[in-house]
């Protein structure tokens, strides 16, 4: 669980800098809440699309060792 929540406050700090060009901590509360919450959605996107990839790969080999 570590790792989730490590991934998601590096991203919500990248995206603090990327926004705001602050740290994160330096924001108000409110927008601290809206760029966690972009995080989050990030952390789930990034590791749908990794599963979908790996998915794809399965039927690549699948397929091709079927004749």
């Amino acid at each position: 669980m570590r790792d989730y929540k490590d991934w998601i406050e590096n991203r919500a700090h990248e995206l603090a800098e990327e926004r705001y060009n602050k740290d994160y901590y330096d924001l108000p509360e409110n927008i601290q809440q809206e760029i966690y919450t972009r995080a989050e959605a990030d952390y789930i996107d990034h590791h749908a699309s990794q599963i979908d990839a790996l998915c794809d790969r399965m039927r690549e080999l699948g397929g091709s060792t079927k004749h």
